[in-house]
This record gives structure tokens, sequence and C-alpha cells, in this order.
């Protein structure tokens, strides 16, 4: 009984560790746009914003910001 109550106990420490509210931006060096978007969405999207990468679909035209939190 012992054993069984010490694995649940390491158990739920594990789990809850992870529980902790991370960041969107954990980058306090990147401050202006340009900057996020060079580190976050470059890689797929290209240094223009084209996104040639898709091929076919189309990029979005829609310029109102969207709250994440």
């Amino acid at each position: 009984m012992y054993l069984y109550r010490l694995i649940c106990i390491l158990a739920l420490v594990i789990i809850f560790t992870g529980c902790k509210k991370k960041s969107f931006h954990d980058h306090p060096s990147l401050t202006t746009g340009t900057q996020l978007f060079k580190h976050h969405c470059a890689t797929c999207h290209g240094q223009k914003g084209k996104g040639n990468f898709l091929k076919g679909i189309p990029a979005s035209t829609d310029t109102q910001k969207i709250n994440i939190n």
C-alpha cells in the first residue's frame, strides 16, 4: 500500500510540473512585429509573407489583430 501511494504522489508531482502557464512569446529581446515575424513565421511564410511554400493556398488578407489569449 505504501509503494502504491508513493507512486501516485510521484505521478501527480510529475503531471503538475507541466501545468505552468507558459508565455506564447517568451522572447523579451523580440520587441517589434518584424522581429517576431522573422522569428516565428518567416520559415514557412517567407521573408515577405507571401507563403510560396504552400502553392495554391492564398495568403490571408485579413489584417485584423487576433487575440491569442
